[in-house]
């Protein structure tokens, strides 16, 4: 899909991939799926239900969360009624949650069952000041639900305005909030599944979380191309391979230190009972990088950025080789700075 000037937004993408790519499926879980052309009647009903909450353009959506397909709803709903999106690690600790509270100024918090399960058990009693202003995420049912005018959505939608809020990992003080717009998101899309070579009809598996850069740049890869976005359980070692192969999946995302704890387990006859034949994986050292790809025969790319602009240093075509980051990418611009 290629999209240009104003209609770089997410509900422009919405609707062109409904169009394009009709009964495919768009996102799974494994147990319930979406296709492409119920995208936006899907973004339509859940930027709905925030409007019955009270939630309004500009408004800030906050969310605690495990990985869910609820969670994209919000996500989709916030693109589709001009809100931001702000999605929190459901591991943060009680500072950390006030912290962030404080400086996003969220109009409402959704919160999943899990997080408060893991409050109580951990004793984290102030974490409970938040409960007035939380609502757990649920399933949306899309019947009776009214139909929030395309038309008006497409034409009030803007490439410069804010979709949703990242917070960086708080490496030289505390997380940052990186205010990302739709076009962003639809750059991102574009760029990181052309260095994959995605296509239509393709499955791209993702253990990592939605509160990250990654998994949402996975999911935006997906509606461009036309691929199906199958969202898994966190990542475990013994269950990967099957889970791999169980989803059908072509494409996957890991970080260096999973290839790492991938390559350390023990052989198994799942090692290569997969259609996988390609995995982003930013971090990884070249020796592992090898044998990873010779044991379970696996191209593994590496690409560089950050929450701010993704990926904008990695291989074009097949340019990767050890030891080479690779190019600038298009659209992008670097500098070499000696500190």
């Amino acid at each position: 899909i290629s999209l240009s000037g104003a209609s770089r937004t997410v509900p422009n993408l919405l609707v062109a991939a409904a169009k394009r790519f009709a009964s495919n499926v768009a996102m799974t879980d494994g147990q319930r799926s979406i296709t492409f052309q119920d995208l936006p009647s899907l973004a339509s009903a859940s930027a709905f239900k925030l409007r019955q909450l009270g939630v309004s353009k500009g408004d800030r959506i906050m969310v605690v969360a495990e990985n869910s397909l609820e969670l994209l709803e919000l996500f989709l709903g916030a693109a589709w009624l001009g809100a931001l999106f702000v999605p929190i690690n459901p591991t943060s600790r009680s500072g950390q949650l006030h912290f962030l509270v404080e400086s996003t100024e969220p109009k409402i918090i959704f919160i999943d069952e899990s997080v408060h399960a893991r409050w109580a058990a951990t004793g984290e009693k102030d974490l409970e000041d938040f409960a007035p202003h939380v609502i757990q995420p649920t399933r949306l049912a899309l019947a009776d639900v009214p139909a929030i005018e395309i038309d008006s959505v497409l034409r009030d939608s803007d490439p410069g305005s804010t979709l949703a809020i990242l917070f960086t990992s708080g490496t030289t003080g505390k997380p940052k909030g990186v205010m990302c717009p739709h076009g962003q998101f639809i750059r991102w899309g574009e760029v990181v599944g052309e260095i994959l070579k995605m296509a239509p009809g393709e499955v791209a598996q993702t253990t990592l979380p939605l509160f990250h850069t990654n998994a949402l740049n996975a999911l935006m890869q997906c509606f461009v191309h036309g691929a199906t976005f199958y969202l898994s359980p966190r990542f475990s070692v013994s269950q990967f391979w099957k889970r791999i192969a169980d989803s059908g999946a072509t494409i996957t995302y890991l970080l260096g230190a999973m290839v790492a704890m991938l390559v350390s387990a023990p052989p198994s006859e799942l090692d290569r009972m997969h259609r996988l034949r390609i995995a982003l994986a930013p971090g990884t050292p070249p020796k592992i990088l090898e044998e990873f790809q010779r044991r379970f025969g696996v191209r593994l790319i590496e690409a560089h950025g950050m929450t701010e602009t993704n990926a904008a240093i990695g291989p074009e075509g097949d340019s990767q080789r050890l030891g080479f980051m690779g190019k600038v990418l298009n659209g992008f611009a670097a500098k070499i700075v000696d500190f």
